[in-house]
């Protein structure tokens, strides 16, 4: 029964995705789905469990008592729980326990008023599926593992997006996600059957060593693998989906698909370039990272629509992240550092994007609207969200003293030396970036006497000034949290025995 242990916290979820499908068929009526709502607030507690649960086999892998925590069929690990995933899912953990928190804004404004809310039961389950797919992709080390975690994310997300049936923009966008993703699978999917016709193995290790040899095929499957992550990160040109996504998403479920997938595909990727040195796939991936900062760029200039303008900026950012990725040689002391400086990035772009939207919460459900035009003035009455967006909007554009400007500066510095050329891209998008980030300051800002006071929610001033806190703490302190990712990027990379 040794297995059950390794994988509880993933068994935990599933029950409970199984006990809230089952609430979901015997609630009918608005009275009780907002019962509903009330046990689906009960799945902090579900995600809580898991935190602490992380934490307790994070100790216990400390120990000489045990040798590993990895499922292993024969000599091969199919499903890794080494220190790097199980910090990335204490990571998840703390996220998905931020997120359910902000749903709080849209969802716990109490019975009277729950009719016009865009609650749907369907909600929890596709929720925490989607924290499920995260556990099960984070730990993947086969391909087949690593296709079902894929899909336990994408596929809710598609419904996410669709939640909001009354909304044509929401239908479209899901249509568009749905199809796109399709085209993701099935790449990867092509991948997976090329790499086994020449390995005959499913695992990582075995498949990406054959990289390392003259094998044609072989190059081409990790093409189409390569081009399946890129599209669910919407890095240029496989960009096209994510302002219809994005637009048609309801400010609650945007806050899911914009950042765990993000978050968990970002950290596989980590994973999976850490087993490949050689140089054709950074020409590639650098190729990849012009191309996305400058269009993410320049799409976002054109926008007046909040939430279209941080689909081009993820575009952008994910342009930003793929600089570290082009420059990973032979050195594994070089590649932990370039892994470090990448996660560490993810990392602080998640936290501030998070804060985004959480703002954005708030003004949609006030004025039904994430247009420039629609939002103007509106938090010239309201500092202390004007304070979380302020934030929010260095971090994103990477000024001082926020985690966005270490995150850039650490990201730039790094690369310069190996990559002069993207950097340079890199720092004049940064520039150019400045500007629609101030257009959203100045839209938002602009003295109104028709702005109406917001009032902010204890539980959401709580989680929005702690998000706000880390983000300028790990400005002001960037080094242990790095000096931590290191630590996981040597263990990942095999040189440190743990």
């Amino acid at each position: 029964m040794e297995w059950i242990a390794k994988l509880l916290p993933e068994l935990w979820v599933f029950v409970n995705i199984l006990l809230f499908l089952g609430f979901v068929g015997f609630y009918k009526s608005k009275n009780e789905m907002f019962s509903l709502y009330n046990i689906f607030n009960f799945s902090c507690i579900v995600l809580v469990f898991s935190l602490f649960f992380q934490l307790y086999w994070l100790n216990k892998l400390s120990s000489e008592n045990i040798v590993s925590l990895d499922l292993m069929i024969g000599n091969l690990v199919i499903y890794s729980n080494g220190f790097f995933e199980i910090i990335s899912k204490l990571l998840i953990s703390i996220v998905s326990i931020f997120i359910v928190i902000m749903f709080g804004v849209y969802f716990g404004k109490g019975n009277e008023e729950f009719n016009h809310r865009y609650f749907r039961p369907d909600l929890l389950p596709l929720y925490l599926t989607v924290i499920l797919g995260s556990f099960v992709l984070v730990s993947s080390n086969d391909f087949l593992t690593f296709l079902i975690g894929f899909e336990l994310i994408a596929v809710p997300s598609y419904f996410m997006i669709a939640m909001d049936n009354r909304n044509k923009f929401a239908l479209e966008g899901s249509m568009k996600y749905f199809l796109i993703g399709s085209l993701a699978t099935i790449s990867i999917i092509i991948a997976i059957l090329i790499f086994y016709i020449y390995s005959g193995s499913l695992v990582f290790a075995n498949n990406f060593a054959l990289l390392g040899l003259d094998f044609v095929g072989v190059k081409i499957a990790f093409i189409f693998l390569l081009i399946g992550i890129l599209i669910k990160l919407a890095a240029f040109p496989f960009s096209f989906w994510i302002q219809d996504a994005y637009f048609g998403s309801r400010s609650p479920y945007l806050l899911v698909i914009s950042t765990l997938p993000k978050l968990v595909i970002l950290i596989v990727f980590v994973k999976i370039l850490s087993y490949v040195v050689d140089s054709w796939v950074s020409s590639i991936l650098g190729l990849f990272s012009i191309f996305s900062m400058i269009m993410g760029t320049f799409w976002a200039l054109t926008s007046n629509d909040l939430k279209k303008i941080l689909a081009f900026s993820t575009v952008a950012n994910i342009g930003y992240i793929l600089i570290p990725f082009s420059v990973v040689g032979n050195d594994i002391i070089s590649n932990s550092q370039a892994l470090a400086i990448n996660y560490f990035y993810i990392l602080q772009y998640v936290l501030s994007t998070m804060l985004f939207i959480s703002v954005l919460l708030y003004l949609e459900e006030k004025y039904d609207s994430s247009d420039l035009s629609g939002l103007r003035g509106v938090l010239s009455n309201n500092p202390v969200l004007g304070i979380f967006m302020i934030i929010s909007l260095v971090s994103l554009a990477g000024l001082p003293p926020t985690a966005g400007f270490i995150g850039k500066f650490l990201l730039f510095s790094y690369s310069y030396t190996l990559a002069p050329i993207l950097v340079w891209i890199g720092i004049i998008t940064s520039l150019i970036s400045l500007y629609f980030y101030y257009r959203i300051a100045q839209y938002l800002y602009v003295k109104d006497a028709n702005a109406d006071r917001i009032s902010v929610g204890f539980l959401q001033f709580f989680s929005n000034s702690f998000l706000s806190v880390i983000i300028i703490l790990i400005g002001f302190f960037p080094w242990f949290v790095i000096n931590i990712i290191y630590f996981l990027s040597m263990s990942l990379l095999g040189n440190i025995k743990l």
